[in-house]
């Protein structure tokens, strides 16, 4: 999966691991390992993470448009890890538009990880969820909003999860979600979006490539589903 990081493997030693994971446990165990530096990690030059902020704003500009509540909008962040995600949205809304509160819930597969987005103070709630499966647990229409950023990748989640995130939307909220470009088609994403949009479940408000890991040279493709 990963693009342009072949001969840098030294300076992303985790990195290099997270794209070849083969299952839930050695998910788990990486991430569980990796918690402690993630944040430090990724905001270094060599990986430069820019898509939480950029997905952030997306998110926050579609409620900015759509939204004219007061009542706080429940948000998922899906795959929250140490709460990065949950942070961008914590400094970004007053920013972009004082009218919109948010009460965010974080789910994550890693335990290690949960601990650190805890300190972040980002979040109502956080819990552990394995998001190759079923969200069972969380009912039908709980969220206005579905935020998930770097988790729909090789060795990761697959497009299945796409589902399920309408299944969790109210009608009228959105996700926001990063998918990793080159396997928008080959890992079934794409196939899984125009499917939920041919059911007439979700309308595709944004659908562009933008930067991911900067300091990795690794693409994104932004999306932006409007659930019917």
């Amino acid at each position: 999966m990963v693009t342009n990081t072949t001969n840098h493997e030294a300076d992303r030693p985790f990195l290099t691991r997270a794209y070849k994971l083969s299952g839930v446990d050695e998910a788990r165990d990486l991430y569980n390992e990796w918690a402690a530096t993630y944040d430090q990690d990724l905001a270094d030059p060599s990986h430069d993470w820019v898509a939480p902020a950029l997905t952030a704003a997306a998110l926050l500009d579609f409620f900015s448009d759509a939204n004219s509540s007061e009542t706080p909008l429940q948000i998922l962040d899906a795959g929250c890890g140490t709460g990065i995600v949950g942070a961008a949205l914590a400094l970004q809304t007053p920013a972009r538009d004082p009218k919109i509160n948010t009460d965010i819930d974080g789910i994550d597969l890693s335990t290690g990880m949960l601990d650190v987005a805890r300190k972040t103070g980002a979040y109502r709630r956080l819990d552990t969820a394995d998001m190759s499966g079923s969200l069972e647990s969380i009912e039908d229409g709980s969220y206005d909003g579905v935020i998930c950023v770097g988790v729909l990748t090789q060795g990761h989640v697959g497009p299945g999860v796409l589902r399920e995130f309408s299944r969790l939307l109210k009608t009228g909220g959105c996700a926001a979600v990063t998918v990793r470009e080159d396997i928008w088609e080959s890992g079934g994403y794409k196939t899984v979006v125009e499917g939920l949009e041919k059911e007439g479940k979700i309308k595709v408000v944004r659908n562009t490539s933008e930067d991911s890991l900067r300091g990795a040279s690794i693409k994104m493709k932004l999306l932006v589903l409007e659930r019917l």
